[in-house]
Parts: C-alpha cells; sequence; structure tokens
C-alpha cells in the first residue's frame, strides 16, 4: 500500500500537481484571516503529505488518472473510450512520437487514433469533490487548532 501511494505521489508530482488538486482552487490551510490553522508540530512536508493522501486516497477510481497517478481536474476522453488527465495522456502521445511508434492506448495497449475531448461530466466531479473535501479539510484543521489552543 506504502509503495502505491508513492508512486501516486511521483506522479502527481510529475505531473506538475504538487497536491493533486492544484487546479481547482487554492488548498491551503490559511484561514480567511491569515491565521495558519495548521496544529503545532506538523512541518510543511507532513501537511503537503496529509493534504495529498486526503485528496487522492479516498476519491473515487473514477476521478482518478490511472495514466498519471492524479486527479482528473482536467479530463479528457480518448479515442479508446477511457479518461485520462490532459496532461499524461499528452505525454503519453508525445513519447509515442519521439519512440516513432504508434499511438496506443494506455490502458489496453490496442492502437487508437491521437484526438480527445474534454470530458466535461468528471471535470465538475472533480471539481465537486474537491470542494466538499477542502471544507472537511479546513474544518479538520480548525477543529484540531482549537483543541491545541484549549489545552494550552
Amino acid at each position: 500500500m506504502e509503495e502505491g501511494k508513492e508512486q501516486h505521489r511521483q506522479g502527481a508530482a510529475a505531473n506538475g500537481f504538487e497536491m493533486a488538486a492544484t487546479r481547482m482552487g487554492d488548498l491551503s490551510l490559511e484561514e480567511e484571516n491569515g491565521a495558519s490553522t495548521a496544529a503545532k508540530g506538523d512541518t510543511e512536508d507532513s501537511l503537503e503529505e496529509q493534504k495529498h493522501d486526503f485528496f487522492f486516497d479516498d476519491a473515487p477510481d473514477g476521478l482518478k488518472c490511472s495514466v498519471g497517478f492524479c486527479l482528473m481536474t482536467e479530463a479528457v476522453v480518448a479515442m479508446d473510450g477511457f479518461s485520462y488527465q490532459k496532461s499524461a495522456l499528452d505525454e503519453h502521445i508525445a513519447q509515442c512520437v519521439a519512440k516513432r511508434q504508434p499511438l496506443t492506448s494506455p490502458m489496453t495497449g490496442e492502437a487508437m487514433g491521437g484526438m480527445y475531448l474534454p470530458h466535461q461530466s468528471v471535470r465538475i466531479f472533480v471539481k465537486e469533490y474537491i470542494d466538499q473535501r477542502k471544507k472537511v479539510w479546513n474544518l479538520h484543521f480548525t477543529q484540531r487548532r482549537a483543541t491545541s489552543e484549549k489545552g494550552k
């Protein structure tokens, strides 16, 4: 399981997604007044790791790109009928072209065309999922901070 988590993190980073959901808005831990909601003792790296796990690990499989290992914030549907994160599919296509190989489906390995369309319903579901998780995340850290301040 840990190997899978690390692969998701590496895939997300490789596709320019530090947290797998950065294109859907700021996922910072700052409250509106600018005070940090992070509990004392949490390092920035551990918070980023926790955030990634919180957003990615519990996400429904239909919202995750099996090639780019990230949430499909820019979902596209390829000619093989599967959905991908646009950047991951672009990278796959570029690799096929660079190797002078026929374009194949990342999922099936069978030949496919290089055209794709935005997958609007997946994009909407991903945005709704992220918005919902952001609320829970911020509530969680607000409560942690309140609890830690109460104990002082």
